[in-house]
């Protein structure tokens, strides 16, 4: 039986963790440097919360732009959803992430643009090693069309 998981490449894994936020920084900067300012506010769950959903997806999906773009924005509204109760019930949150869900729209926009970008330098960075190994689950997962 072949495998039915898509292997994860650790290397383009870090790489496109680390690179996805600087690269949607270094081409929205112009936009009153919103994105710039979206990474000090979204960096920490990006990595606590972003990466464990991403290695979700890549594993369940492949490096798919679409799927891992919306599995970013779900994933950041429901981290809203939890931090807007825990602001409702007076939990004492750190300055800085009590103001997230003042900013849902954004946090929402710039999880998508992070986990899609993510995904295609993924793409770009994994080894040829892990694409002969993933080659199975594209076969397998290939749709009728």
């Amino acid at each position: 039986m072949p495998n039915d998981r898509y292997a994860i490449d650790p290397i383009a894994f870090f790489l496109a963790l680390i690179g996805a936020p600087l690269i949607v920084a270094l081409v929205g900067f112009w936009i009153l440097l919103i994105p710039v300012f979206a990474i000090g506010f979204g960096a920490i769950p990006y990595l606590t919360i972003g990466a464990p959903a991403l290695i979700w997806g890549l594993h369940r999906f492949g490096p798919n732009t679409t799927i891992l773009g919306s599995l970013g924005a779900v994933v950041v509204v429901i981290f809203l959803g939890v931090l807007c109760e825990l602001r409702v019930n007076n939990i004492d949150l750190h300055p800085r992430i009590k103001i997230l869900p003042d900013l849902a729209l954004f946090c929402t926009v710039f999880a998508a643009l992070w986990s899609g970008v993510f995904s295609i330098l993924y793409r770009w960075f994994e080894s040829d090693t892990f694409g002969t190994i993933n080659k199975n689950f594209r076969q397998i997962n290939r749709r009728p069309q």
